[in-house]
């Protein structure tokens, strides 16, 4: 009954959008002046850190006014969540210039999974996550990363509480999205989210179409992002330090070798999966967002638009491995189907290949997991590649070098 109250609470909001445009009205203006004074009047701070928010803020904003097509909820979301970002964003800094030893902090061998979205990052961040020595940054936390360093557990569970009624509100924005990526207030969440409070993330143009925002974003150093990252997981933890940080996020193919510099010990897990199983899906993915938010969401525009991005980015990650002398030591490779054929046994190889000890208690949680976790429980997700204009020759051309770097000399039985 809720959610049939909440999908209709959407869909009227979006047709009284149209007509408030038809008499010349957008619903909420997003100027960056007003956003950044206005977080500073929340947070009662003014100092922002590194990197600076105000070319990045600026860049977006004229986007979603001129390009996103922002719908009236989509552009009330927008405005929400960038004034959120940037509170919490100074409300961090206050903290740290308040305890400057929080960035003077240790973050030692933490995990980072990358790899194409769609190639089991999420499943495997998961089940990294399940051990009990092991610490994920959940999506609550990064939603209120200030209460989640600072508050008590009930404040804790109250502000649990809190987020996953707002996260209930994205079924009314996109029915059917729970069906390609579970989303809950105590999930495990992407380092995209830790990125978007520097202005400096991928997050942005998934949910968005910004392209000059894009643009800037792919001509920038990923060091500054990098370096808020640490700042950011410092601060969370510095009331209980983790044992080990696991991380993921498959737009850290962007940044490798900035990743490695800010944490030099990481250690890296690559997904590997044929592009041509992954595209329509992706695909898929950033149509359902973009129509959340705006009715701007054309299928074949949005499919060569994902070919395009993740291409560089596995061009980007497979430069830095190959001319940064990234050690071996620092990396392992996970084939998408035998991960998910026999999931503890890779887990296995993961742990002796980082010298990280595999016990029967971590085995066991991982066990409960899965057998929590099906695959399918929201749903069938149902894509292909005719739906988004895109065809599986011109895919294989564009990912050429990667399929023959970990794709082509598979043996039989590691592809499904």
């Amino acid at each position: 009954m809720l959610r049939h109250l909440r999908r209709y609470t959407v869909h009227s909001a979006i047709q009284a959008g149209r007509l408030l445009r038809y008499f010349g009205l957008d619903g909420p203006r997003l100027s960056s002046e007003q956003l950044l004074a206005a977080a500073q009047a929340l947070a009662d701070w003014d100092q922002w850190g590194n990197p600076d928010p105000k070319p990045p803020l600026s860049l977006l904003c004229e986007d979603l006014t001129a390009d996103a097509n922002l719908h009236l909820p989509g552009r009330v979301a927008a405005r929400f969540d960038l004034l959120r970002l940037l509170k919490h964003r100074l409300q961090i800094e206050k903290a740290i210039a308040d305890n400057p030893h929080i960035t003077r902090q240790s973050i030692h061998k933490p995990i980072f999974v990358i790899g194409l979205p769609r190639t089991g990052t999420t499943m495997l961040h998961n089940l990294l996550a399940s051990d009990h020595r092991h610490r994920a940054p959940l999506t609550w936390e990064t939603m209120q990363p200030v209460i989640a360093a600072t508050g008590h557990a009930a404040q804790h569970l109250d502000t649990q509480r809190k987020v996953a009624s707002q996260l209930l509100w994205l079924d009314g924005l996109a029915p059917d999205f729970h069906r390609i990526h579970a989303v809950a207030a105590d999930l495990p969440q992407e380092c995209l989210v830790i990125t978007a409070h520097a202005l400096h993330s991928y997050q942005f143009q998934t949910t968005y179409h910004v392209p000059r925002y894009q643009a800037w974003l792919q001509q920038q150093s990923r060091l500054a992002a990098y370096q808020y990252h640490r700042r950011f997981l410092q601060h969370l933890q510095w009331q209980a330090p983790p044992q080990r940080w696991v991380l993921k996020a498959p737009a850290h193919l962007f940044g490798l070798a900035e990743l490695l510099e800010v944490y030099p010990d990481a250690c890296i897990i690559q997904t590997h999966r044929e592009p041509t199983e992954v595209m329509s899906s992706l695909a898929s993915l950033t149509v359902d967002l973009r129509k959340a938010f705006s009715h701007r969401h054309d299928a074949h525009e949005i499919g060569p638009e994902v070919i395009q991005r993740w291409s560089q980015a596995l061009s980007s990650a497979l430069n830095a491995r190959d001319h940064h002398k990234i050690p071996a030591k620092r990396v392992f490779d996970v084939d998408y189907h035998q991960f998910t054929a026999s999931p503890l046994a890779m887990l296995q190889k993961i742990y002796a290949h980082f010298e990280l000890d595999w016990q029967p208690q971590t085995a066991a949680a991982m066990h409960d997991w899965l057998e929590c976790n099906p695959k399918h429980r929201h749903g069938r997700h149902q894509h292909l590649l005719s739906d988004y204009g895109l065809q599986a020759d011109s895919i294989n051309e564009h990912f050429r070098a990667y399929r023959r770097r970990f794709l082509d000399s598979r043996p039989a039985t590691a592809v499904a």
